[in-house]
């Protein structure tokens, strides 16, 4: 946190750092916590893998606007970090060996008639 306020990428961001964030400490430390746990989980067991992946993107550019100015870091791994969940939401992770491969034929034939939640979980799986 100390570099990215040093270095900042953005002007509003260091600025979100240093009033909200430092302040809130412990929250975001929970918050952080429990995101990456959802992260892990999402795409251990191939379930909600869109979701999951679309969680994960925002966090990797979360932390990528942050450190992107910090001497000597290295800026294609966060590129990566963000590519790679990019990759698993484009291509429907999850349906080969993971939960998402039972739950998505199911939720196709709900979402065939008719069912609005389904078509929605559908795109999430």
């Amino acid at each position: 946190m100390q570099q990215e306020i040093q270095y900042p990428t953005l002007t509003a961001y260091r600025d979100f750092l240093v009033n909200v964030l430092v302040p809130h400490w412990t929250f975001f430390g929970w918050m952080t916590l429990l995101t990456e746990t959802f992260i892990a989980v999402t795409l251990i067991l191939g379930l909600g893998t869109r979701l999951g992946s679309f969680v994960a993107i925002g966090m990797a550019a979360n932390i990528t606007v942050g450190i992107l100015n910090v001497p000597h870091e290295w800026g294609w791994t966060y590129v990566m970090l963000i590519m790679l969940p990019a990759l698993f939401l484009l291509t429907g992770a999850g349906r080969s060996f993971g939960i998402d491969a039972f739950l998505a034929p199911r939720l196709d034939r709900a979402a065939e008639q008719g069912s609005g939640v389904a078509r929605l979980v559908r795109w999430l799986v």
